[in-house]
Formats: C-alpha cells, sequence, structure tokens
C-alpha cells in the first residue's frame, strides 16, 4: 500500500507558490488551453450526457409530467425516441451554459490540480523515480472540491434543460426555453438555494471521480510508455486511451452519486435532503437504479475524457509551441 506523507516544507512551498509571479502566467495558459480543449469534448460527448440524464430520471417523473418514461429502455432506444420526437438537436439541449462555465471549471481545475501536486505534496514529474500516483489521485480529489462551487449551479440548470423535452413542462408547468430563463425562473420562484441543490452528491461524486481520473490516467499512460520519466512523451493513442479508460474508472465508482444528484436537482421538491433521495432511491429503484443509464455513462465517459486529455495536451503543446516563438 502506498504511504502518504506531506513533505515537511509543503506547506510552505504551496504558500510560496501562490505568492510568485508566474502564478498570473500558470493560470492564463489554463484558461486558453483549458477553454480550448473543453469546447471540443464537451460538444462531442453531450448528446451521450443527456440521454444519461433522461434514464437516470426514469421512473422518477411526477405523474403529471409525461417527457419522461416510466419504462426503462437502452441508449439507443432513448437516442431513436428523443431524435424522432424532438428533433437532432434535442440531444445538445442546454448546451450552452455548461459549454461557457466549462472554460472557468477546466482551466481552474487543471490549474488546481498542477498546484496540489506540485507545491502541497511535492509531487513533481522531475522526480518521476518518487512519484506517488497516490498523491496525484489526493490532488486530483482536493481540484474537484476546488470547482464545485462552479459545477453545482452549472449541473441544476443542465439537469433541468435535459430533463425537460420539446412537448413537456416540468411539474410547476414551466416550460424552459433557454438557461437564462431557466436561472431567472429558479432564483425567484425557489431563491438562490434552488442553484446549489444536490451540493453533498456532487461533492462526493467529484472528490471520488477527479481521485481516480488523475490517478489512473498517469498510471496508465506511464503503463503504455514503459516509463515515468516525464522526458519520454506519450503519443496521441496513448493519451487518448488512458483518459477514456480513467473516465470509465472514475465513472463507475462516482457513478451512484451523480443519479442521487441528477434526482435531487431535477425533483427538490421530492426529497428532504441527500439521506432521504438515497432511502427514496433505495426502495423504489433498487441497488441498480443507482446505476441508471450506466450504457450512456461508459460511452460518454471513455470520448469526453479521451477527448479531455487528448485535447489538453495537443492544445497545451501549440501553446508553448507559440509562447516560444513570441
Amino acid at each position: 500500500m502506498e504511504s502518504l506523507q506531506l513533505p515537511s516544507h509543503g506547506l510552505a512551498d504551496f504558500a510560496k507558490h501562490l505568492r510568485h509571479s508566474s502564478l498570473c502566467r500558470d493560470f492564463t495558459k489554463q484558461m486558453i488551453v483549458g477553454t480550448a480543449s473543453a469546447g471540443i469534448w464537451i460538444t462531442a460527448s453531450y448528446p451521450f450526457d443527456t440521454i444519461k440524464t433522461r434514464l437516470q430520471l426514469a421512473g422518477t417523473a411526477p405523474a403529471s409530467t409525461r417527457g419522461v418514461k416510466r419504462n426503462s429502455y437502452g441508449v439507443v432506444t432513448a437516442a431513436i425516441n428523443m431524435m424522432r420526437g424532438e428533433g437532432v438537436f434535442s440531444m445538445w439541449r442546454g448546451l450552452a451554459f455548461p459549454l461557457a462555465t466549462q472554460a472557468l471549471k477546466g482551466s481552474f481545475g487543471w490549474f488546481s490540480y498542477n498546484t496540489f501536486n506540485n507545491y502541497l505534496f511535492d509531487n513533481k514529474r522531475e522526480d518521476y523515480k518518487n512519484y506517488s500516483y497516490l498523491k496525484a489521485g489526493l490532488a486530483g480529489s482536493l481540484a474537484g472540491l476546488c470547482v464545485s462551487g462552479i459545477v453545482i449551479p452549472t449541473e441544476v440548470l443542465k439537469i433541468r434543460m435535459q430533463g425537460t423535452n420539446a412537448s413537456m413542462q416540468n411539474a410547476k408547468g414551466t416550460r424552459y426555453q433557454n438557461n437564462l430563463a431557466l436561472m431567472s425562473s429558479l432564483v425567484r420562484n425557489e431563491g438562490v438555494g434552488a442553484l446549489f441543490k444536490g451540493s453533498t452528491a456532487t461533492f462526493c461524486r467529484l472528490t471520488i471521480a477527479w481521485f481516480f481520473y488523475y490517478e489512473v490516467q498517469e498510471a496508465l499512460e506511464d503503463l503504455m510508455k514503459r516509463t515515468r520519466d516525464p522526458c519520454v512523451a506519450p503519443t496521441g493513442e496513448q493519451t487518448f486511451i488512458a483518459g477514456g479508460l480513467a473516465g470509465v474508472i472514475s465513472w463507475a465508482f462516482s457513478m451512484p452519486f451523480d443519479t442521487l444528484k441528477t434526482r435531487m436537482q431535477m425533483y427538490p421538491e421530492r426529497y428532504t435532503g441527500f439521506g432521504d433521495c438515497v432511502k427514496q432511491s433505495a426502495r423504489n429503484h433498487g441497488l441498480s437504479g443507482f446505476y441508471g443509464g450506466f450504457n450512456a455513462v461508459l460511452c460518454r465517459a471513455f470520448v469526453a475524457n479521451a477527448l479531455a486529455f487528448w485535447s489538453y495536451r495537443k492544445c497545451s503543446k501549440l501553446y508553448d509551441e507559440w509562447n516560444t516563438d513570441m
């Protein structure tokens, strides 16, 4: 078992790094690279995310809501039904806000991960013989917590938009035309707190998912290139495969919390809290109910995370080359 031990100078180096003049340059790079990368992988994987949401909500819709079917069906059937009944572009409903905020989430997430891993845990890739995948995973968990404030309201809006089809209304008789109209309606009718429903489930999902996300990706990449030496760069194919498999593994562990988050954010009036949602979900759907839409999740996880790591590395390389030529 790999032991975790913070270096005695870790906190001092961490504080020093935060004051360092390169901080602004690091964040600027992550903002540009993260934005470009996010635009690629979110757009490509979003249809799978929409289907996942519909399947997670199957059987949970109030009786007055007809847009989310009560019967169970698969990924292909769900996709066909959506495209036939709502049009092809229904697969991208609610994309605008996640796409806009992902730039901040992605850049801040990568920046937080690199900062925690390199300076708080003193876990630098240059010292590859002593590099710890466990510390990399914990740095990922902390980075997940850092971006949760961005993720939670974004997820609330995305889930409400995805869970409402073109011909249905929500339980309160309102149909949302866009993210801004939805946000205004939520704040006006339910208060600002409505934008932060499912926070506990989101915290759990992010800390677990991002732990495996970074730990597994780096371990698999090093395994495929047969060395931890950062001077030996992975090929694009290795990064793509490692990122995709890391995404699948991270979602396999965090999926139950994502299902709970989805249900609490779509129908907050049905649950008194996180514990109540767990009890109702287990009672009404069984343990398998926590993995509703898992096939769609597997497809999305591989595509999204493979593209996320691959595009991040490509964009980062292009940025460094451009910055060197300046």
